[in-house]
């Protein structure tokens, strides 16, 4: 219902209890990490494309 939409959706002031904060640092520190990675093997999957691509036009010279 839109009372209880209304409820759930309210801001919330100030700083969230102590079990939230720490869940909100880990989680934040999980994604990063996930985010860091993810980026190296994108750029590691790049170089590795490149490098099969180069290996197929020598073998087709």
């Amino acid at each position: 219902t839109p009372a209880l939409c209304a409820l759930l959706l309210k801001p919330v002031h100030g700083e969230p209890a102590l079990p939230f904060r720490i869940f909100n640092r880990l989680f934040d520190r999980l994604t990063n990490g996930y985010v860091s990675a993810s980026g190296f093997m994108m750029r590691r999957a790049l170089l590795g494309l490149v490098l099969f691509a180069g290996l197929i036009g020598i073998t087709v010279m």
